[in-house]
């Protein structure tokens, strides 16, 4: 494969990703002289971009897979691209561009665990927010309000981990070593030796996770991706088999929760508290009631989270890993399943 021409096709808009095309660019042309790459934005003329490089016979297409009508457009013009890889982990919106997955020729990746050092970090921070009462001490100090809170700590906490993949791992590896947590988690699939077991004290599938292990739990993250058996995964039954002082985490996806059950959970003190990086709709209205939630109990970080100033970098090293590994054996390293959509 690597001694043929290979014309790749990036969706890429805006400094920071040019930047990172640009970096990309000068990485694979001091290795390869058979790679070539170009440039598409998502414009609203991109219709007329497309018929400027629409005799080029390109083989592999990268982008994030928000921007459905351009990539269908794209797989439409150029019948000869064999792979698709998602600069994002999440992949679910690419499964409205039918003639991507109903087209066995193409085969697609993702870029889940290019971000999972981040998304670690920010399972802390979440925890953190409420154990240090984060918020009643900024709003004591704009009411120049002397008031001492009892804190607690994080340490020997129980932590419950729902998806136990590349994010589950690395906040349960930060959290074990930081805080030497109590940390459960919970597995679609598990083998004999799993990633990441070293700091687990016990694993489970959903179908045999003990309520009890839910309701000790002090803090919940949930990093799920989307599948037809993870949409409002997380209702009022759900919440109620938490403890009242528990606080739950939501970095996978909003339509695991059912949006009217947490704000029910949180209003009436079935659960202590909840992050959600991501909601049901996004971007979220200004009429949705989570908003008229406090920030003692509700954080909402409008996924952004993961986001930082390293982010499009690292999302693009993942891809040239990728194609590294697809030049070699033919198939990228993170190959989706299109029937189990991850």
């Amino acid at each position: 494969m690597e001694s043929k021409e290979i014309n790749i096709l990036v969706i890429a808009k805006g400094p920071s990703f040019v930047y990172a095309y640009e970096n990309l660019k000068k990485k694979l042309n001091e290795k390869y002289s058979n790679i070539h790459l170009y440039r598409i934005e998502p414009n609203p003329d991109y219709a007329e971009e497309l018929n400027k490089i629409k005799n080029i016979k390109f083989d592999i297409l990268t982008g994030l897979p928000l921007f459905i009508n351009l990539t269908k457009d794209i797989i439409a013009t150029f019948p000869t691209i064999k792979w698709f890889h998602s600069l994002a982990a999440g992949i679910e919106k690419l499964f409205k561009v039918d003639n991507l997955i109903n087209n066995d020729n193409i085969i697609i990746s993702n870029s889940k665990g290019a971000y999972s050092d981040s998304l670690g970090e920010i399972g802390i921070t979440a925890m953190m927010y409420f154990a240090y009462h984060i918020y009643p001490y900024i709003e004591y100090q704009l009411k120049k309000q002397w008031t001492p809170l009892v804190n607690t700590t994080l340490s020997k906490r129980k932590l419950l981990i729902l998806g136990y993949g590349n994010n589950g791992i690395s906040l349960a590896k930060k959290a074990k070593a930081a805080f030497d947590m109590k940390i459960n988690a919970v597995k679609k699939r598990i083998s004999d030796n799993f990633i990441g077991k070293e700091y687990l004290e016990n694993i489970y599938t959903f179908d045999n996770l003990p309520d009890k292990i839910i309701n000790e739990a002090d803090y919940i993250y949930a990093t799920l991706p989307e599948t037809k058996e993870t949409i409002n995964i997380f209702d009022i039954n759900f919440f109620k088999k938490m403890n009242k002082n528990a606080v739950f985490i939501n970095v996978g996806r909003g339509n695991a929760v059912v949006e009217d059950d947490i704000i029910y959970a949180l209003d009436n003190n079935i659960i202590k508290g909840a992050v959600l990086d991501v909601t049901p709709e996004e971007p979220l209205k200004s009429d949705s009631k989570l908003y008229n939630l406090s920030p003692r109990k509700l954080l909402l970080t409008n996924h952004t989270l993961c986001f930082n100033t390293d982010i499009v970098d690292m999302g693009f090293d993942f891809f040239y890993d990728n194609l590294e590994s697809y030049l070699k054996t033919g198939k990228p390293i993170t190959l989706i399943d299109k029937k189990l959509q991850y």
